[in-house]
């Protein structure tokens, strides 16, 4: 059920899109490593992560739009460099983990309903068309891969939480 369902019609997600989202001034530098990597230049995986990770460190937000933006904004990224797929999905995957999403066809459905389903509107607004099939075809494909950095992720939490 989707949350306008719910709440009716006073209840609109943000309706940006993906390339709205990041044009603020946090966002450019990211837009650029898309660019970038879109058009076959070489970028360095350094560059990358720092933009991804800058751009990360400003948004504050609930749980679910952050997995939706998160998973949104490395989607193209990762359809690029695969080999960044384990440092950078981690960030969504603990917001996921925080609303009780602790198994890879948990991360899958969530995927498939609340950013690629046909009434989705994600936080991040509509990925990319290399973020699509990145999330479609890609990272659906590998559920253990996928479960080992989601279980990853919860021992770090967890780590963390026990050291509080």
């Amino acid at each position: 059920m989707l949350l306008s369902e719910l709440f009716g019609s006073r209840y609109r997600k943000n309706r940006k899109r993906f390339n709205d989202v990041l044009s603020g001034s946090e966002g450019r530098a990211l837009l650029v490593v898309y660019d970038k990597l879109r058009e076959g230049f070489p970028v360095a995986d350094e560059v990358i992560v720092e933009a991804f990770e800058r751009y990360w460190s400003t948004v504050q937000t609930n749980c679910i739009s952050a997995a939706e933006l998160h998973l949104v904004i490395v989607a193209p990224v990762c359809f690029y460099r695969p080999h960044l797929v384990d440092k950078l999905i981690r960030a969504g995957l603990l917001s996921l983990v925080y609303i009780g999403h602790e198994r890879s066809d948990h991360v899958l459905n969530f995927v498939s309903t609340c950013i690629l389903g046909a009434e989705a509107e994600p936080y991040g607004g509509l990925p990319s068309k290399e973020g699509v099939v990145w999330l479609r075809d890609r990272l659906s494909k590998d559920h253990v891969e996928l479960q080992r950095i989601l279980d990853e992720v919860i021992a770090e939490n967890n780590k963390e939480l026990e050291e509080m």
